[in-house]
């Protein structure tokens, strides 16, 4: 996937659709959980990404931890606080998974704080949200 820039995350609000617990991105044809657990569910890196195998919600079981790129390309430039993009009902401003590993060290993954939208590197071992994607078929 290509990354996206601020400038074009900008724009891209449109995209996104709420359909019952998910948002879908009519685009990027992604959907992403959006249910009441994205907000209450912590694990470690590990951990979250066996959640998200394992998790059933709107009739799908094929979820994933989403990619860095795909996590950065729901951030909402225009706001200063909870930088989500609109459609988006659920969110705490905190931390929130990917399933890249920091190349700059191996022990952190690549995550974003959805507070104000930054990118960031956290310690595998402790436990942050998790936001659940899948391809929409």
């Amino acid at each position: 996937m290509k990354k996206i820039s601020k400038k074009t995350n900008k724009s891209n609000a449109n995209n996104f659709k709420r359909k019952g617990d998910v948002v879908v991105d009519t685009v990027a044809k992604l959907v992403w959980q959006d249910d009441a657990t994205v907000t209450e569910v912590k694990k470690n890196w590990t951990d979250a990404q066996a959640y998200c195998e394992a998790l059933t919600l709107e009739n799908a079981n094929d979820w994933r931890l989403p990619s860095y790129d795909e996590l950065i390309s729901i951030a909402d430039y225009t706001k200063h606080t909870l930088a989500i993009m609109p459609a988006f009902k659920h969110i705490v401003s905190e931390y929130y998974w990917s399933s890249n590993t920091d190349v700059e060290n191996a022990l952190n993954v690549k995550n974003i704080y959805f507070g104000n939208g930054c990118p960031d590197s956290k310690a595998k071992k402790n436990p942050y949200f998790i936001r659940c994607v899948r391809r929409l078929k």
